[in-house]
């Protein structure tokens, strides 16, 4: 039976064992399953870390749902934030002194009018959350959340769960044979929605909800192995 697998990317597939993952998920594709990497990365960041791998995924969920691509990258989907508050956006995040405003990318360049991400490095984690009520508060249209680094903003009609969706609905897979793997608050949503993993070094709010808790992403692979 095929399954697929949805694995996010920085910490869970693009790790210490990049090339050792890269391999088991390519014997995994071989053996009639798909792959699929849904990251908060951009089409243009990504590609600096899966350029010339030949890993076999079928498709990129970028930006945390805001683009999709196929394996040709080609663009099956984008949901930029709306064009009139891009600009409003980034001038709240350099008013603050606590964060710099480090990209504002579209799906193939960098614009401050054009946006389906916008990020920004913060300097004190424990100052952010006055400053992502006050994004939310001022633009409705818009989600934010604080990753590892950086303060993330996203068109809140996005999210990496409602991508995969989307390709459920295009491709008619069975609900049934979607997996997924992550470890950060951007993949609580698609981990709640389907059969998940995560990673015992994984935050708790994730671990709380993820079916299946693994040490690595091997033992993703040699689960799924077992189910045939």
């Amino acid at each position: 039976m095929m399954k697929i697998l949805v694995s996010d990317f920085d910490n869970t597939f693009f790790s210490k064992d990049y090339l050792k993952n890269i391999e088991l998920v390519n014997k995994f594709v071989d053996a009639g399953n798909v792959f699929i990497i849904a990251t908060g990365r951009s089409i243009n960041n990504l590609n600096y870390d899966i350029q010339n791998y030949h890993i076999k995924y079928s498709y990129l969920i970028c930006s945390d749902g805001a683009s999709i691509y196929d394996n040709r990258h080609n663009n099956l989907y984008t949901c930029n934030i709306p064009e009139n508050i891009v600009n409003p956006i980034c001038d709240m995040l350099d008013a603050d002194d606590n964060v710099e405003l480090t990209l504002v990318e579209n799906d193939n360049f960098v614009s401050k009018t054009i946006a389906n991400s916008i990020a920004a490095k913060f300097f004190d984690r424990s100052s952010c959350n006055g400053l992502i009520s006050k994004l939310e508060t001022t633009f409705k249209d818009i989600y934010a959340y604080l990753s590892e680094n950086y303060i993330n903003v996203r068109n809140r009609q996005v999210s990496k769960d409602k991508a995969i969706q989307f390709l459920i609905k295009m491709n008619n897979y069975n609900i049934l044979d979607v997996y997924t793997v992550g470890d950060s608050i951007n993949d609580i949503e698609m981990c709640k929605k389907f059969t998940s993993f995560t990673f015992d070094y994984a935050c708790e709010e994730i671990k709380k909800i993820s079916n299946i808790i693994v040490h690595d992403f091997e033992d993703v692979i040699n689960y799924l192995k077992e189910k045939d």
